[in-house]
Parts: structure tokens; sequence; C-alpha cells
């Protein structure tokens, strides 16, 4: 096994406050929106630790910008 290999597939993983950073809003937010599958559902690394892929939030921003884009154009 390539260890490399597997560590670059590895998601990074944004904790509650990183996440907040990231999209602006608070974890309450987010995580009613994730249970309503309005936003990427949380990583459960242990019965108290949630975590949030990264690429998955990015891709969730994207697409808000794309749809706000459109609104726009028109």
């Amino acid at each position: 096994m390539d260890i490399y290999r597997e560590l670059t597939r590895c998601p990074f993983l944004l904790n509650p406050r990183e996440t907040e950073e990231l999209t602006g809003l608070d974890r309450d937010q987010f995580k009613r929106m994730a249970r309503c599958g309005k936003f990427p559902p949380p990583i459960k690394l242990s019965s108290r630790i949630y975590r949030w892929d990264m690429d998955e939030v990015i891709a969730w921003l994207n697409e808000r910008y794309t749809e706000r884009e459109l609104r726009h154009a028109g």
C-alpha cells in the first residue's frame, strides 16, 4: 500500500468552528440544515465529535453562488 496515495484521498475535515468561518453560518444553522438535507451531513467520529468534509462544504458554497449568479443573470 502506498501510504501517500492513501493519505491524499482522505478528506480534509472541518470542525464546527472552521465550518462556521467558511460558511458564515452559525453551528445551529448548519446542523439544522444538514438534518433537513440542505447542507452536507457531518461525519461522526465519536459520540460527541462531528466534522464536515471541506470539499463537500465548498461544493455546497459553489452551488449557492451559481444559483445566485443565475438569478441575477436574467
